[in-house]
């Protein structure tokens, strides 16, 4: 998972080689501006105000609109609650304890509707996940092997890493760490003494879930990716319109790549 300043580094060290910065106007999100949400995140227990936002007040609409809950999708929710819990524990012992219940159930019915419409489905992509919360609902897919992410937001994209590394651990990578790890290699220095090469090691990984930051989008568009299904919750107003139709045209090329697979 990354901290604020590391996504703080990284975003700036590709904004540096964006050739206009209207760029990277578009890719800002419009509620990040107005100095209340969290952004330049010095301590998690700093995202504890976005925990359950985006939904305040939406748990009885959507009781309403699923016609309550079953016994499996309320034992599916509780779990998730508890899951948030202990993940709260963990990264945010300093503060209260909340438990999402609006937001959470959103996700729940999202997940209802995706697995009634395509039960099968082994990936995803998901654009603008908010609180993050999908992950605790997708590990309960047998079939999941690609489940990515992109996000604008510095505090949003800082707890979605949280819950990806609680769910996922080392089947999670995150895309926004600044690139060039191994420069350091290059570096000459006759004081072996301190440092042996035996001290590394390349460790493979097959990531289930990658998170992409707003800035490695293109990455998505690789001939490999391919998707069952793009989701983008409650969302599609927030983004500038030169954004919507960045986000759009992936949703349509990623879809596209599938679609062709499957013909062929």
């Amino acid at each position: 998972m990354i901290d604020g300043s590391s996504y703080r580094l990284a975003e700036a060290l590709a904004k540096r080689q964006i050739p206009d910065w209207h760029i990277t106007h578009f890719h800002n999100v419009a509620f990040e501006h107005d100095g209340s949400f969290p952004n330049n995140i010095k301590s998690f227990s700093e995202l504890g105000p976005i925990l359950d936002t985006m939904q305040e007040n939406r748990f009885s609409p959507y009781m309403r609109e699923m016609n309550g809950l079953t016994i499996g999708e309320r034992d599916t929710l509780v779990k998730a609650l508890v899951d948030c819990v202990l993940l709260q524990k963990i990264y945010m012992p300093d503060i209260k304890t909340r438990l999402p219940y609006a937001t959470m159930i959103a996700h729940l019915a999202a997940f209802s509707k995706i697995s009634s419409y395509n039960p099968n489905f082994s990936n995803i992509l998901e654009i603008g996940p908010g609180c993050g919360y999908s992950p605790i609902f997708l590990r309960n897919f047998p079939n999941l092997e690609n489940y990515s992410q992109t996000e604008s937001s510095e505090g949003f994209y800082i707890l979605q890493s949280l819950i990806n590394s609680y769910i996922f651990g080392h089947k999670f990578e995150d895309r926004a760490f600044p690139q060039g790890q191994d420069q350091a290699e290059n570096i000459y220095t006759k004081n072996s003494i301190f440092f042996d090469d035996f001290d590394y090691i390349d460790v493979p990984c097959d990531p289930i879930c990658i998170h992409y930051p707003w800035w490695r989008l293109k990455e998505i568009l690789r001939p490999s990716k391919k998707f069952d299904i793009v989701m983008s919750n409650a969302n599609l107003k927030e983004f500038m319109p030169q954004a919507l139709d960045d986000y759009l045209y992936l949703s349509k090329e990623v879809l596209l790549i599938e679609l062709q697979l499957q013909l062929h």
